[in-house]
This record gives structure tokens, sequence and C-alpha cells, in this order.
């Protein structure tokens, strides 16, 4: 890899004998970081078991050490292998689940504002490796990670905000609005309301700007949530119904299945079925 070898510059997050992390130039979310293994494979699943085992096991660890460092709620995790010829992971830094969507333009930064990030993000992630650390010097460094990058992105992000025009603005703040409230609200009016707009006009905007209407933005999102809830926890699917406030667990069921074309029991019972 010409990126390993020093030929493309990059901006390191970490590195050990087979495996490197370093800054996406274009990110999605501040931090937002790319793990690659030394030997070049284009396809994942061509990597040997031990190389595989390898590079999720390098990639955890600077997952660990992004967490803490951006204060975020989780670090998103995603493989695509169509982007470059080298499979690759990317670990994005995430608050809601729009952080992490491909299509969105990426910030750019500066080699210098790249060079400064990627900087205090190494000496943390050496920090975090080594077990007689100083969880006080952590914590500074922590403190310093943060205020930079809140420095850089709220600059660049107040850029690109500024060049938006009003529509995808309030797409923008729209998407933002479903990632916090679609658990709880799936009316078109709370969303109207919440953006100051009538509800009609409010959908005539977002098809407008994203192709898909209103209401379908927002019933992926709750299918989303309930298939998380239906595969990573215990919860009943009456007691996931009345978690995302539907009236009774028949019109959950009935609500999911016209989204999905199959019932929640059905995909419980597949997952348990691949277990």
């Amino acid at each position: 890899s010409k990126i390993v070898a020093g030929e493309i510059p990059s901006y390191k997050v970490a590195e050990d004998e087979n495996y490197y992390a370093f800054l996406d130039i274009a990110p999605m979310a501040k931090g937002h970081t790319l793990v690659i293994p030394k030997h070049e494979v284009d396809y994942m699943m061509d990597l040997t078991e031990d190389e595989y085992q390898g590079l999720w096991a390098f990639a955890r660890r600077v997952a660990l050490a992004i967490k803490p460092a951006l204060h975020c709620k989780r670090v998103g995790v995603a493989v695509l292998g169509m982007e470059v010829p080298h499979c690759h992971i990317h670990l994005v830094p995430l608050n809601r689940e729009s952080d992490m969507d491909f299509r969105k333009e990426k910030l750019s930064l500066s080699a210098d504002e790249m060079d400064q990030m990627k900087r205090l993000h190494e000496v943390l992630f050496l920090m975090q490796q080594h077990k007689g650390h100083s969880a006080q010097a952590v914590l500074h460094l922590v403190a310093a990670f943060l205020c930079q990058v809140d420095e850089f992105w709220e600059k660049h992000e107040g850029e690109q905000r500024s060049s938006m025009s009003r529509e995808q603005k309030l797409f923008s703040d729209f998407i933002q609005l479903v990632g916090r409230f679609a658990v709880q609200e799936r009316k078109i009016e709370f969303y109207a309301g919440r953006l100051c707009i009538s509800p009609r006009y409010m959908s005539t905007i977002i098809r407008q700007v994203s192709g898909k209407g209103a209401k379908q933005w927002i019933d992926e999102a709750v299918i989303i949530r309930a298939k998380v809830s239906l595969r990573h926890s215990d919860k009943t699917v009456a007691e996931i119904a009345d978690e995302m406030n539907f009236a009774n667990p028949s019109f959950f069921c009935k609500y999911f299945k016209r989204l999905t074309g199959t019932t929640p029991q059905s995909v419980r019972e597949s997952l348990n079925n691949r277990q």
C-alpha cells in the first residue's frame, strides 16, 4: 500500500507490525478513522483467518481510544469494500444514526488541521496502550483533543451550512429531528411543528431535496430501531411496542409487517436460527 509505505501522505492514528489506522481526509464525523492491514488485499474475505481476526482486534483497540477522545455515544463500524482496492474498516464516532450516512457531503479539513488532530489522537492512543498510564494525564489529553476537534468541526460545519439552500437546511434539520424523536413520534405534524412550517410544505421540501417522502424517512428510522431491539435485546415484542409508543403489540406487528413484509417474531427467530 502506498499509504503504508509513505508514498501517499496520511494522518496516522495508530500502527503496529501488521495494521495501520489513519484519519479519513473527508470525514463523515469528528475523528472518522480508517483501519487497514499492511498486507494489501482487495477483498476482506480473502484475508487469512489470522489476518482477519488481527485486523478486527486492532480496530477494536483504536475504537476504544476514539470513544473517550470524542465523548461520542458509540463508534460505528462499516465495511463497504467498493471505494478503493484495499480492504479497510471505517470507524465513525456516532451521536445519532444520521452521523453514519455515506451519501452525505463530507467535511474537508486543511492539512494543518488534520495534522493537529492526528497528533493529539496518536498520543492518546499510545497513552491508553501503556499499562502504567496516568488516568489524569489521559483526561487532560481527551479535553485537549475535544476542544481542538470541536473548534475545527464547528468552523467547517458553519461554512457548510452557510452554503446550503434554505430547503437543504430544512432537510438537514428534519433528519436530525427524526434521529432524535422517531422512536416516540411517527406523525409528520410533530416534525413540521418543530420546524415551524406546515406539514404539507415540509413534505414537499423533503421529497424535493431527498427524493423520498418525510413519512418514509420516519418509518425507516422506526424500523431500524425496532430491528436493533429485536436482534440485540431480550425484550418481548410487547415491551418493544410499548417502548416505541405503539398503542398495543398488535398495532406494532401490523405496522412492522406492512413495512418489512415479515413479522417481528420472524426477525427474532431468524437470528436465533443463525446462532
